[in-house]
């Protein structure tokens, strides 16, 4: 009796089990459809609507700017400084417009969930070409489309709900543009590997026939490891660049150094300094540096140079009042004071004091006080009245240094002093 019924239970085990693999496969499919699928798509073209890609956010160049609030999300870019283009001859609708400039501008979103994301960028125009460079977070590639579309993927993980996306020519000369953006949620996890770069100082002040330096700084973000390459682009006749080294890791440094010639041109010029990864990601990182040039310079050695001019960098007046601190008026105040003190411990070491003063008055009065001459005694009669005044006058004194010598006189002792002394004034006829 089983045996009738067997072939029945056979195909009901097989039919059991192709279902479950229908149904397995069948999830698979619909959960990696919706992890594909992107939460928001940017549609960056005209305001004419009829150009706009089904369900995508449309951004209308610079009708759009920031903040412009849609559904879920606040978006748009941060200057009216962008145009907007359309080729009809393209028939994907994504593809056929976008927005671009010369310029550098900023596309900002705010209202993401904080998470992982795959960014997509679509870049391109059948029709002309386009040099964009994309600055995400602490990532930056450059796509560079010459009569063509292309597309390029960057991982970022967002904390604070906000995105910002920096967009400038990836050459410096060709018009960068972008045609659309599409947001996926990330299912690998963290973003990339990449770095930063940094360029101290920012500006420099040389005399024509002078070297500038800048130091250039990298530092790796999620353990990048691979080498650096640094180029820079925007030199002109009479300013040349050399990177010592040319090649740096991501946790290194390189000073960059601009010689200028003496005919060199006095003005202010801006050079972009590109720093590239040499790995798969080919991570990019920019940076613009300043040089002034003044004319005239003199001839200094300078960093193991034979003779080269004048390098002394001098800030501009924004350098200058930007490296000023704040300060509060209870802090200003204790500065004043602590001068005050200053001023008054000066004063009592070099400055004399009034005791000091008085000590000096004293001791000259006592000075004063000390006869030149022996004390004369009283005059008793005018004529020696009029004797002791030449006398104090100093005649007598010079009187007597100036006379010949006298004749020699006895002495008595009954004699004044004063008769002594007419005596030798006067003396006696013979």
């Amino acid at each position: 009796m089983r045996y009738i019924f067997r072939p029945a239970l056979d195909f009901l085990r097989w039919d059991l089990r192709a279902t479950l693999a229908v149904i397995l496969a069948l999830a698979v499919l619909v959960g990696w459809s919706l992890a594909q699928t992107p939460l928001y798509v940017f549609d960056f073209g005209t305001a004419s609507g009829s150009e706009l890609a089904s369900g995508a956010i449309h951004v209308k160049g610079a009708l759009t700017t920031y903040p412009t609030v849609g559904v879920k999300l606040t978006y748009g870019w941060q200057t009216t400084a962008v145009q907007e283009f359309s080729n009809k001859n393209v028939s994907d609708l994504l593809n056929r417009d976008y927005n671009g400039s010369s310029g550098a501008n900023q596309f900002k979103i705010s209202g993401l969930e904080a998470g992982v994301y795959d960014v997509k960028f679509v870049v391109g125009d059948p029709a002309n070409k386009l040099a964009t460079r994309i600055q995400l977070g602490a990532q930056a590639v450059d796509v560079v489309a010459d009569k063509k579309i292309r597309s390029v993927v960057l991982t970022h993980e967002v904390k604070s709900g906000d995105m910002s996306i920096g967009f400038s020519s990836a050459d410096g000369a060709t018009n960068w543009g972008v045609n659309a953006i599409s947001i996926t949620p990330d299912t690998g996890g963290a973003p990339q590997p990449s770095f930063k770069m940094s360029l101290t100082p920012a500006t420099q002040t040389i005399k024509a026939g002078g070297v500038a330096a800048y130091m250039v700084g990298l530092t790796p973000i999620d353990n990048y490891a691979a080498k650096v390459n640094l180029s820079i682009s925007g030199l002109v006749s009479g300013i040349a660049a050399e990177f010592v080294p040319a090649q740096i890791t991501a946790a290194g440094s390189s000073e960059l150094r601009l010689k200028t010639s003496g005919g060199t041109a006095p003005t202010t010029y801006e050079f972009l300094v590109t720093a590239t990864g040499a790995d798969d990601a080919n991570v990019v990182q920019n940076g613009i540096v300043k040089l002034i040039v003044r004319s005239g310079g003199t001839s200094l050695p300078v960093d193991g140079e034979d003779v080269i001019d004048d390098s002394t960098t001098l800030p501009d007046e924004d350098e200058i009042e930007a490296s000023i601190p704040s300060r509060t008026e209870a802090e200003v105040k204790q500065d004043f004071a602590q001068v005050d003190e200053f001023v008054e411990e000066y004063q009592e070491k070099v400055i004399a004091q009034k005791k000091d003063i008085k000590f000096i008055e004293g001791i000259s009065a006592e000075l004063y006080g000390v006869p030149i001459l022996p004390e004369l005694p009283a005059a008793k009669t005018p004529f020696e009245t009029a004797l002791q005044n030449l006398v104090q006058s100093g005649l007598i004194q010079s009187t007597i240094d100036n006379a010949p010598p006298a004749p020699t006189e006895p002495t008595y002792d009954q004699e004044s002093w004063w008769q002594r002394f007419k005596k030798t004034l006067f003396p006696p006829a013979f």
